[in-house]
C-alpha cells in the first residue's frame, strides 16, 4: 500500500471508528494473522505500512493500535523489535504497563528465543531506567540464561549495576556457589559443571566489584582449602580443583577491577592476593 493511501485510510478511520479504535485493530490483527504462516505481523516487507500508522497524528489511532500491541507479549515483542518507541507509547497509554505486564513477560525466556535474545537486555535496561518497582528476582531466576547474548556498553552496565542485577544473581540466587565444603560441592556438582556456573562467571565479569565480592570469594576459597586437606576421594578432590580453576579465571579476568576497589588492602585476603600474584591473564583458560 502506498504511503499516501495509508494516510488516507488512517484519516478516514479517525473519523469513523472514534472510541472503537482498539476493537478495529484487534480485528485487523486477527485477520492479518490468518494469512500469515509465521503469525508475525511486522516484517521487513511491511515496515513502512506499520510505521505510517504508528506515526499517525491522530491520538485515537495511536491509542487503539498501542492498546492492541501491548495486550499480548507476542504482539508487543514483534513490534518492539522494529519500533522501540512502542515501549514509550505503551507507558503513555497505560502507566501500569511495566509493572502489571511487561515485568512478567521479561521473566519468560520463551519470548526471547533465537535472534530476540538481545532484545531482552535492551528492554530490561530501558525498563529499569524508567521504573524501579519491578520484581527483579523473578526476571533473573529464568532469563539470566540469556546472558550469553548480552552486549555490554557503558550505559547498559551502569543501569544494570545500579539495580544490582549481577550481584543479585550471584549472591542471592546462587549462594550455593560459595558453599565449598565437600558435602555441599557433592550436592551441587550438577550446578557447578552446568550453565548455571557459567552464568555466575559472566555476572562476575560484568558487575562493579566491591569488598563484598572479595570477602565472599576469599572466604569460599579459605573454606575450600581447609576442606581439600581432608579429601581422600578423587572425585571430591576433582570438584575442589575445578572450583579453584574457575575462581582463578574469574579473579584474573577481573584483576584490574579488583585492584581498583577503593581502600582495599588485599593483604587481608590471602587467597585472592595469591591468585592475583599468579595471574597470567593472557594465558588464563
Amino acid at each position: 500500500v502506498k504511503p499516501e493511501r495509508v494516510t488516507a485510510i488512517i484519516n478516514d478511520l479517525n473519523v469513523t471508528i472514534k472510541n472503537k479504535s482498539k476493537d478495529f485493530f484487534h480485528e485487523l490483527f486477527t485477520n492479518l494473522r490468518k494469512n500469515e504462516p509465521s503469525k508475525l505481523l511486522v516484517k521487513e516487507s511491511n515496515i513502512n505500512y506499520w510505521k505510517d500508522i504508528l506515526e499517525s497524528k491522530h491520538e485515537i489511532i495511536i491509542e487503539g493500535i498501542i492498546e492492541e500491541i501491548s495486550a499480548t507479549p507476542f504482539n508487543f515483542f514483534n513490534f518492539y523489535k522494529h519500533f522501540p518507541q512502542v515501549l514509550e507509547l505503551a507507558i503513555s497509554v497505560d502507566s501500569k504497563f511495566i509493572v502489571e505486564r511487561l515485568s512478567d513477560w521479561l521473566g519468560e525466556p520463551f519470548y526471547f528465543l533465537d535472534n530476540n535474545q538481545k532484545m531482552f537486555w535492551e528492554l530490561l535496561v530501558e525498563t529499569l531506567d524508567r521504573y524501579n518497582g519491578i520484581y527483579i528476582d523473578k526476571i533473573l531466576y529464568r532469563t539470566i540464561a540469556l546472558i550469553a547474548s548480552f552486549e555490554p556498553d557503558d550505559r547498559k552496565l551502569r543501569i544494570l549495576n545500579q539495580n544490582n542485577i549481577f550481584k543479585k544473581y550471584i549472591f542471592e540466587q546462587s549462594s550455593w556457589f560459595f558453599k565449598t565444603d565437600s558435602n555441599s560441592q557433592f550436592d551441587n556438582y550438577h550446578k557447578l559443571v552446568s550453565d548455571e556456573s557459567h552464568y555466575i562467571e559472566c555476572c562476575f565479569n560484568y558487575l562493579d566489584w566491591d569488598i563484598k565480592c572479595i570477602e565472599t570469594l576469599n572466604s569460599a576459597l579459605d573454606s575450600l582449602e581447609y576442606s581439600m586437606a581432608y579429601r581422600s576421594n578423587p572425585a571430591s578432590s576433582h570438584n575442589g580443583k575445578f572450583y579453584q580453576r574457575k575462581c582463578k579465571r574469574i579473579i584474573c579476568n577481573n584483576k584490574e577491577k579488583i585492584l581498583s576497589i577503593p581502600n582495599i588492602d588485599l593483604s587481608n585476603y590471602n587467597r585472592i592476593s595469591k591468585i592475583i600474584n599468579e595471574c597470567d591473564c593472557s594465558n588464563n583458560e
